[in-house]
């Protein structure tokens, strides 16, 4: 196997490698790959989601393949890969930059869609492909039941229920202790019931596939305990750390303000938190949620972080866009070994002079195109709370704000 250059350069572009497992089936957690490398023209491919709002969408692979030998054509028995040129094989790309391999995207194929452009001259196949999302939205829970548990505890179960083999995850301790589920209904799959458990979590709360494949959860506490400091600031200009961007998408409106939070756990009585300085400024903004919560305490917690993140405008950077080929030395180790949650520092200097704006920003998507020509990376970014912010219960802090992080 050999990483090639689809571009051409390789002192400015990363090397990189498509594999299929087409001889190994999806329920296989030992994969046995081929390299198809010579055969890929361009790809697209995304993780994460568009807002620190939302939930967390599956991961997607668009990967354009030359056919002109039909061999990833399902039809063509005598095809190197026949017969198993079938949906939900294994799939994955990697990028090698300096000697060091990073995993870009890794799941599985959802179709083998054939077309001959060129007035029927050309062949080729645009692999459509999604992440483990897609496994676990295949994955039924009926009949399943779970006790009262903590939400690491409760995802740890549900994958183990639907048979995901534990070298495939990695779940930290979450911080909210959930109602027990009572027998899962029919038309439940273990994705959704996940993002439930995750939403119950809290805005901190995340569950995505790596760069990898590994399914990873994080709690509430990983963001204000672990990515407190950015690893790096991209700038809009060549600055000492060499991390330039080439575009960045700023907003500041109130679309997304709550001054009144309702979180009603499973069972129990709505908890409600308000802010009458934002409703005076804003006018009242209310927004409800339901969750899986145990304890009333643990939904009102919840409410009032949703409230202090929400209760104003912020100025927020959602995209950023980044040409690693720009300062390839220095930008390709940081853009092909981000993951959702890292925290950047992200600088915009307005040229009507004064102080640079200096945020730092969580990573909430990654996307990669590449083409025989160019390659862009664009990053889906949230403004992160400073390191300071919260006062952590079981922690001992002075000297920071009064609100309580769990």
């Amino acid at each position: 196997m050999a990483f090639t250059s689809l571009l051409g350069k390789t002192t400015v572009y990363p090397g990189l490698q498509a594999d299929c497992a087409f001889s190994t089936d999806p329920t296989s957690g030992s994969p046995s790959w081929t390299d198809i490398t010579a055969y890929v023209r361009g790809f697209s491919c995304r993780r994460g989601r568009q807002h620190d709002l939302s939930r967390i969408e599956a991961g997607t692979l668009d990967l354009l393949l030359s056919n002109n030998d039909r061999r990833f054509d399902p039809t063509y028995a005598a095809g190197p890969y026949y017969p198993n040129v079938l949906p939900l094989r294994r799939v994955r790309i990697r990028a090698q930059w300096s000697s060091v391999t990073y995993p870009l995207w890794a799941g599985y194929v959802e179709a083998w869609p054939p077309s001959w452009p060129a007035g029927g001259k050309d062949d080729v196949v645009t692999v459509h492909a999604a992440d483990a999302f897609k496994v676990l939205n295949l994955s039924s829970l009926r009949g399943a039941s779970f006790a009262s548990e903590l939400t690491s505890a409760r995802v740890t179960n549900v994958l183990g229920t639907v048979s995901i083999p534990s070298a495939d995850y990695s779940i930290a301790t979450g911080e909210i202790t959930l109602v027990a589920s009572g027998t899962i209904a029919d038309d439940t799959t273990a994705l959704a019931h996940i993002l439930e458990v995750v939403d119950s979590e809290g805005g901190g709360g995340l569950f995505y596939a790596s760069r990898g494949g590994t399914l990873i959860f994080e709690g509430q506490r990983h963001r204000i305990a672990n990515e407190t400091v950015a690893s790096g600031t991209f700038v809009d200009g060549a600055g000492t750390t060499g991390l330039t961007y080439l575009d960045l998408q700023a907003s500041y409106d109130d679309s997304e303000v709550w001054n009144e939070v309702t979180m009603t756990p499973s069972g129990g009585t709505a908890e409600t938190v308000s802010d009458t300085g934002s409703q005076t400024t804003y006018f009242k903004r209310a927004v409800s949620f339901t969750g899986l919560h145990a304890r009333q305490g643990e939904a009102a917690a919840v409410a009032s972080i949703k409230l202090y993140r929400q209760a104003d405008p912020v100025l927020r950077f959602p995209q950023m866009t980044v040409a690693g080929a720009a300062n390839p030395s220095v930008l390709w180790p940081k853009l092909l070994a981000l993951e959702l949650s890292d925290r950047i520092g992200v600088q915009r200097t307005p040229p009507g002079g004064g102080a640079a704006i200096l945020q730092d920003c969580h990573v909430e998507g990654v996307e990669h195109t590449v083409g025989t020509d160019s390659w862009v990376t664009r990053l889906m970014l949230s403004k992160a709370d400073a390191a300071t912010s919260f006062w952590t219960l079981g922690t001992s802090q002075l000297g920071v704000d009064t609100t309580v992080g769990y």
